[in-house]
């Protein structure tokens, strides 16, 4: 009722509802979007040094240390959201933080917004799926490219991702979780087209036993690796979240190993992880929506 007679969501605090059978993260994503959300200095100074103290340990290891940042949804669709939600600053807290990063650290920042709105200018592809907060697996090989890119810079021996390999089929699918949430997913339907490589991929999986944080309820995804065993190549380390999970697939031909951890969230530096599979590049994937997860006193109410 909510939805078909008044078009307002069952849950404001959690789920937006959009034009055109759209919908978006609302709580404090929608904050981070809107830039309602805004670092203190104190703020900043704190991620900083806790970014160059993970940094210091990834280099002491013998290692190079990146951050990548996938970007919300509204930034890509904004044209799609209510009107009544406005820009209170066009400066996001992203953009605030990477700023005061280049101009008080040497933290390798990856940016991935710039390609993922520049092929949105194609409109031929959907870039995140309407009924859910994730982006599809075509702005998944966008970032997988320009990751790629930018550390081939210190690593040249990592190849190039040829979207040419890839085949596009159109799936339809129930509502995704936004839609759930509001239990609209049998009414809302996700039709996009999925990439399916030509190939076989080189990466084979492999098994990595340590023990998942009791109350992440995806055991099996908590410490996953992939390997091609071709010792040209680079090893990877890599602490993510959903937002990784289309990502893997991409880049794993391209290193020797890849060890990808799903923290339940955290984003913490997993040191005694890293000790076990040494690593020459660490990437911090972290999705814009969870930023805060990076300060020592995180505002009330952030969260999913």
């Amino acid at each position: 009722l909510n939805y078909y007679t008044f078009k307002k969501s069952a849950l404001p605090d959690e789920v937006l509802i959009g034009k055109d059978g759209w919908l978006f993260k609302s709580g404090h994503q929608l904050e981070v979007y809107r830039g309602k959300f805004r670092y203190t200095e104190k703020d900043l100074e704190g991620i900083r040094k806790e970014l160059e103290r993970r940094k210091a340990q990834v280099e002491a290891q013998g290692g190079k240390y990146y951050l990548a940042i996938p970007p919300l949804k509204h930034h890509i669709y904004p044209e799609f959201l209510p009107d009544n939600v406005q820009q209170i600053n066009r400066e996001g807290c992203v953009r605030q933080l990477t700023k005061y990063l280049e101009e008080h650290s040497d933290i390798p920042y990856i940016d991935l917004l710039p390609p993922i709105l520049e092929r949105k200018k194609k409109n031929d592809v959907l870039l995140y799926h309407k009924t859910d907060h994730h982006w599809t697996q075509h702005a998944a090989l966008i970032a997988s490219q320009t990751l790629l890119d930018y550390l081939r810079k210190d690593f040249p021996t990592i190849g190039e991702i040829n979207p040419k390999d890839y085949e596009v089929r159109n799936f339809e699918y129930d509502g995704m979780l936004l839609a759930q949430m509001l239990g609209l997913d049998k009414e809302m339907k996700e039709s996009y087209p999925e990439l399916i490589y030509k190939k076989n991929y080189r990466a084979k999986d492999s098994l990595l036993h340590y023990r998942a944080p009791l109350d992440f309820p995806f055991e099996d995804e908590y410490a996953m690796m992939r390997y091609t065993n071709d010792p040209a190549l680079p090893k990877l380390f890599m602490v993510r979240e959903s937002f990784g999970t289309y990502l893997m697939k991409f880049i794993s031909d391209h290193f020797e190993t890849s060890v990808y951890i799903f923290d339940n969230w955290k984003h913490r530096f997993n040191g005694e992880i890293l000790a076990q599979e040494p690593s020459d590049i660490y990437i911090q994937f972290i999705w814009e929506g969870l930023l805060f997860r990076l300060m020592e006193n995180p505002p009330e109410g952030a969260g999913w």
